[in-house]
């Protein structure tokens, strides 16, 4: 396998007395933050929170035709108050828009050992984030330090 299990955690992420296992890729690269808050960004395919988003809204991102389509079913939900929109730059993408939403906790597992963060913010992606199915998300590496 070309991931080595170093870099792969699980993330369980609480949002509305729900929540949610996942598992994620530290990405060395994401230094993702909230330019408001500076709180830290996972980056998530939505289609790995089934359980935990409402119905409504899950069912409305699976309809999206595009990916404006698939923000505005975010920012119409009932997370409008916990909404945030994230700035990055990746190959090819200079001055990019994610949007996203503050969870109310994360748990990271790795090796037996736990850390709960409050203070971070899920953005969803709307597609896969590993072809091979190995993980659904990307964390930044202070989640592990």
């Amino acid at each position: 396998m070309f991931f080595d299990n170093n870099f792969i955690v699980d993330l369980e992420i609480f949002l509305d007395k729900k929540h949610q296992n996942i598992k994620a890729l530290i990405d060395t690269g994401n230094n993702l933050k909230d330019p408001l808050s500076g709180d830290p960004v996972i980056v998530v395919y939505y289609k790995a929170l089934k359980d935990l988003l409402p119905n409504d809204l899950y069912h409305n991102l699976n309809l999206s035709k595009s990916y404006e389509d698939f923000v505005k079913c975010i920012l119409n939900s009932k997370y409008k108050n916990r909404i945030r929109v994230i700035p990055y730059n990746a190959i090819g993408i200079s001055n990019g828009l994610i949007t996203g939403i503050k969870i109310d906790k994360l748990i990271v597992k790795k090796e037996g050992h736990l850390k709960v963060l409050e203070d971070v913010i899920m953005t969803f992606y709307h597609l896969p984030l590993s072809q091979e199915g190995i993980f659904d998300a990307l964390a930044f590496p202070e989640i592990i330090r």
